[in-house]
């Protein structure tokens, strides 16, 4: 998924995904993600980080 469509995807979250995520491995992600512009340690922006009501 590209940054952009990742943006679209998760509005109001980062649009970098950790790799668990990305693999579809929700439960082993520890909620971290690679920014590849900064090439920092971010926040992973999948929804499944997101808390449930």
């Amino acid at each position: 998924m590209s940054n952009k469509a990742a943006a679209a995807y998760h509005p109001n979250k980062s649009p970098h995904l950790g790799p668990d995520c990305r693999d579809n491995k929700h439960p082993a992600c520890d909620g971290r993600a690679l920014n590849i512009i900064t090439d920092e340690v971010t926040q992973c922006g999948c929804h499944c980080h997101q808390e449930k009501p």
